[in-house]
Parts: structure tokens; sequence; C-alpha cells
């Protein structure tokens, strides 16, 4: 039996809000509604990949890193998140990103 969507109707709601705050370029807000779907949410990859997303544009580039990081720990095979994972590691000059896509022959 498939889940019944209305037991995730807060949690899509704080992503929207999140979501929407960031496009109007309230980030303090979008921090607050991703913090708390934190709690709420078993599996929080894109509330964490979101965070990331926040702390990247603010230059907090370590910070995004380790969002990113926790992120993967959710979702392994997400492309985007090993890719957001590896941008922040590289703006933040650690040597894991390089080694992360470049392995030896």
């Amino acid at each position: 039996m498939l889940p019944d969507p209305k037991d995730k109707i807060e949690e899509q709601n704080l992503l929207h809000a999140a979501l929407t705050a960031v496009e109007g370029e309230e980030p303090n807000k979008a921090r607050a509604a991703l913090e708390k779907l934190l709690l709420m949410d078993e599996k929080p990859a894109t509330a964490l990949a979101q965070l990331g997303h926040l702390e990247f544009s603010a230059g907090n580039y370590k910070e995004a890193a380790e969002y990113f990081r926790r992120a993967r720990e959710f979702r392994p095979d997400d492309a985007g998140i090993a890719l957001d994972y590896a941008r922040a590691l590289k703006m933040n000059h650690d040597p894991t990103a390089h080694a992360m896509f470049c392995r030896p022959a």
C-alpha cells in the first residue's frame, strides 16, 4: 500500500515556504523553514541540500560542504548532490574535491 500524501503535507508546505523564500531573496526565512523540516523528515536530503545551497550562495563553503555531505548520506547515488558537494569542497580549497572525481589510472 502506498503512503498517503496527506501524511507529509506539513513537510511539503515547509519545503514550499523555503523555496519561495529563496526566490524572494529571504535566506533567513528559508533557513528557518528548512531547519524545522530537518526535525520532521526522517530522510531530509532535500532540506540538507537546500541548506547547502543557501550556505554556498552566502560564500560559506565549509558549511555548504557539510550540508551536502549529510545529504549524500541519504541519497548516495544523487549526482547533483555529489557535484554540489565537490564544488563546495573545491571552493573551500579542500583536496578531497579532486579525489572525488579524479582517480588514478
